[in-house]
């Protein structure tokens, strides 16, 4: 994508304090009388070793402070053994007594190791340690954290501690440090601008950031760099949070967010100063692993010039080299606008219109970067078909798109779908209501078809219903446009070859599969949920079977019957192939011919001339539906139905057809 290169110059404060709190007592030592195999009543004061405020955040009323339920792990000085069996103290048994919490064990008179695990709502948690147990095996359980409210495991925050000594009973009583399993980012962001100059904030979002959590880890020495070690499609980004109503404008405001997020460790970076803090300073392999916190809104010049901003500011122990977030550690981050300036290199200011492409010379169509937005009697931004569709429009098409723009059709609308993860500040976050095309279902018009975002679903619903409208412009250029059809000869055989990208260029690289595609699959693959993940997105490169593979099989059937080196398509492939002209040419007669281009070029009337012969997918009515790879809600995978075009779930043990492909390098 052409980007202009002005630039906005942040100044960047970071610290990073170890929480500090009260420190471990030494043992009490034993009664008289006591042996070490002894079992006593062992008295223990939990003491929180962070800041003793109480904080609730919104997403939810849980108070990040306390301690509720409790696992209570005794092992050799060493950790290599349990001593005894773990001991579960359920939600309600834990007392608070001021800013602590209290709690009363039996345990073993023998010197220990004791590991304390609050906060994990789990009663099975530890539950299968046996005594040849070791520490390891006490650090390796794991909270799945798809998100920040994931973090508070419907108790709290989940904390751990250790105390070292030998228990004993009567008036004994030990201390233990308890600390957080996570991070705690406090961000403050404001403005000196130069006279007339302004920006207005509209969305923030905390990227990179690893699904899981672990419950326990000695957090006395920083670990091995980097930690956790996981692969890229275990880092998530936390769902946008919107803003409305802030504009910095010089005036001295500022918005302050706070987020709480897992242990991060990528390790010691190369950037000289705060200017250069990017990926590509990031240490070496981690730039992709890396959290940061993404800014988006306007800015807008004294000459009213307005051009969309983003910032990214990438977290860690500094503002120039370090990209560790340690586990109970607080880090303050502040950020002040300054004004335009080309030093910054965490910066990109954008033009306004959005190819889906790195270059709009390659790309079929332009993606406006915001819904339309006009209001009409004060209905917001949803309309129904009619509404968009005025016939007396600015748009090309007489919508209300503006000048020069035009509702997307169908193949438009599943062509973003397929490559929506790798479209940048594409805006497309979340919606209760769809997207609109011009593309009609029935013949008497009374249906169109729309996208989903939250589904991954293109399907038809009567125009009368309200949807969104994201507009789309053609490009006019006679460069090579990303997808392009072209073929391949493998073991003599000739097949249709679809380019996503290749040496010069094509879709965003975030939009295609991880290289641990290939060993993902196996002979009888388990298929993941979730549309967004590395392995449900589009091969580079991918080969077009010409026959169909099996006829209507389940799909577990279906998918494991691929030829040998061949695999089922995920559902935006799937998208790909039928968006790319993969129908039968003798079986469209019932294909209507309103919204079969994409760009202004026609492609759905079977695969393009030299390939015709190569027979592809049945299309003669809805029933002929193709699997994919990608999991649905519930017992569900994402199907294609061919005359259509329509993307749905359908039933693990209904039938249908599987189409094969094959990843080209």
């Amino acid at each position: 994508m052409i980007k202009s290169k002005h630039i906005l110059f942040l100044q960047a404060v970071f610290t990073g304090l170890v929480l500090v709190g009260c420190t471990k007592e030494p043992d009490a030592g034993q009664s008289v009388g006591q042996t070490p195999a002894e079992t006593v009543k062992a008295m223990f004061d939990l003491t929180r070793d962070f800041e003793q405020t109480i904080e609730v955040k919104a997403t939810g009323t849980e108070n990040v402070s306390t301690i509720k339920d409790l696992w209570i792990i005794q092992m050799a000085p060493d950790g290599s053994k349990l001593l005894q069996a773990p001991v579960y103290i359920p939600n309600g048994s834990v007392k608070a007594q001021g800013s602590d919490f209290k709690i009363e064990v039996e345990l073993l008179s023998a010197p220990s190791k004791i590991a304390f695990v609050a906060n994990s709502n789990s009663s099975s948690l530890y539950s299968s340690l046996t005594l040849a147990s070791s520490e390891a095996d006490v650090a390796a359980p794991i909270k799945s954290t798809p998100s920040e409210a994931a973090l508070f495991n419907g108790l709290g925050l989940p904390m751990s501690g250790t105390w070292s000594g030998t228990p004993s009973g009567g008036n004994f009583s030990g201390r233990v440090g308890m600390s957080r399993a996570c991070a705690r980012v406090t961000f403050t962001v404001g403005a000196e601008l130069p006279a007339g100059d302004s920006y207005e904030l509209q969305r923030v979002q905390v990227r990179q950031v690893p699904n899981r959590i672990w419950f326990y880890r000695d957090d006395s020495a920083t670990p091995d760099y980097p930690f956790p070690s996981l692969a890229k499609n275990l880092m998530v980004d936390y769902a946008a949070q919107t803003v409305t109503g802030v504009k910095f404008d010089g005036a001295g405001n500022t918005q302050t967010f706070m987020w709480y997020l897992p242990e991060n460790c990528r390790g010691i970076g190369t950037a000289p100063d705060q200017l250069h803090k990017t990926t590509e300073t990031a240490p070496a392999g981690q730039s992709d692993m890396c959290t940061y916190i993404e800014l988006f809104g306007r800015y807008t010049t004294a000459e009213g010039q307005t051009t969309k901003a983003t910032y990214r500011i990438f977290l860690g122990g500094n503002n120039t080299t370090d990209y560790n977030l340690l586990r109970n550690h607080a880090y303050t981050v502040n950020v002040t606008l300054r004004g335009q300036n080309v030093s910054d290199m965490r910066v990109i200011v954008k033009a306004t219109t959005l190819a889906y492409t790195d270059d709009p010379d390659n790309s079929r169509f332009l993606l406006s970067d915001e819904d339309v937005c006009v209001d009409l009697s004060g209905s917001g931004t949803i309309r129904t078909y009619d509404q968009w569709m005025t016939g007396s429009g600015t748009g090309t098409d007489g919508s209300l798109c503006p000048e020069g723009w035009r509702m997307p059709t169908q193949k438009e609308l599943m062509l973003l779908l397929a490559v929506l993860p790798g479209i940048p500040d594409h805006g497309l976050l979340s919606d209760n209501y769809g997207y609109w095309s011009s593309t009609a279902y029935s013949n008497a018009n009374l249906t169109g078809w729309f996208l989903s975002i939250n589904d991954k679903e293109i399907a038809p619903i009567a125009q009368s219903s309200p949807k969104h409208l994201r507009c789309v412009k053609n490009t006019d250029s006679g460069a090579k446009k990303y997808p392009y059809l072209s073929s391949v000869t493998i073991d003599g055989t000739k097949y249709p070859l679809i380019v996503s990208r290749d040496e010069d260029g094509g879709i965003v690289e975030d939009a295609l599969l991880a290289a641990s595609w290939k060993s993902y699959l196996t002979s009888s693959p388990t298929y993941i949920y979730g549309y967004d993940v590395a392995c449900n997105r589009i091969s580079p490169k991918f080969a077009v079977y010409n026959d169909d593979n099996s006829v209507y099989t389940t799909q577990t059937t279906g998918a494991g019957s691929c030829p040998a080196g061949w695999r089922p398509p995920t559902i935006r492939e799937l998208s790909l192939i039928w968006v790319m002209g993969g129908c039968a040419s003798t079986k469209n007669e019932n294909i209507s011919s309103k919204g079969n281009t994409v760009g202004g070029e026609e492609l759905l009337t079977g695969w393009p001339a030299g390939y015709t012969e190569l027979y592809y997918m049945q299309s003669s009515s809805e029933i002929e539906r193709y699997w994919s790879s990608t999991s649905g809600n519930g017992n569900t995978m994402r199907v294609l139905g061919t005359i259509t075009g329509r993307l749905s779930g359908y039933s693990y043990s209904s039938t249908g057809r599987t189409r094969c492909i094959k990843d080209v390098d």
